[in-house]
Order: C-alpha cells, then structure tokens, then sequence
C-alpha cells in the first residue's frame, strides 16, 4: 500500500485553489481596467499595490500550499494572504472605474 508519511498528501485543499485562482482572475481584470482608465481618464495605476498583491498570489502557489500538503495553519495564512490580494483586486478595479465614470 501507500506509505502515508505526511498528513493530507492524497488530498486536496479545495477552498485554497478556489481563492487562488479567484485572486488571479480579479487582480487581471483590475489590471486591465486600470491600465485602461490610465490611457483613456489619466486614472493612477496603483503598480506598487498590485505587485504586492500578486507576490502574496505567487508564495501561496507554492507546491505543499496548492497541492494540499502543508498544515492547517499554513491554510489559514494562505486565506488571509488572498483576501489582500482580493481586498487590493477590487480596491483598484473601483478606483479604475471610478476614473472611468
């Protein structure tokens, strides 16, 4: 059988790759609406947010956070660490719209 040495190896952490792949389509589509008002209203492009927002995506795809093999506590982190990425996602697509209007 299966050598189960590490606890969650054979599963997955679904909430994880939900908010993953939600904080990348958000922070994509807040790009674009900001570059969008920048070239059309002179809205700001909030280059420094965004950057960190999309390295706190990037540490979380990380393969024991992704795959589903880390500790409960590296999941909650992960969380919290998409919920800024999401926070700055829409904070910039509402500054960018707003430009817009």
């Amino acid at each position: 059988g299966l050598f189960h040495h590490s606890s969650g190896c054979y599963s997955a952490e679904s909430r994880v790759k939900a908010l993953n792949r939600e904080a990348e389509m958000r922070l994509l589509m807040a790009e674009r609406v900001s570059v969008m008002a920048g070239l059309l209203a002179g809205g700001k492009y909030p280059a420094e947010e965004y950057r960190k927002a999309w390295k706190s995506v990037l540490f979380n795809q990380f393969h024991d956070i992704l795959a589903g093999t880390s500790l409960r506590e590296s999941y909650e982190d992960a969380a919290e660490d998409y919920g800024y990425a999401l926070h700055i996602a829409g904070r910039g697509l509402n500054s960018a719209v707003q430009s817009l209007s």
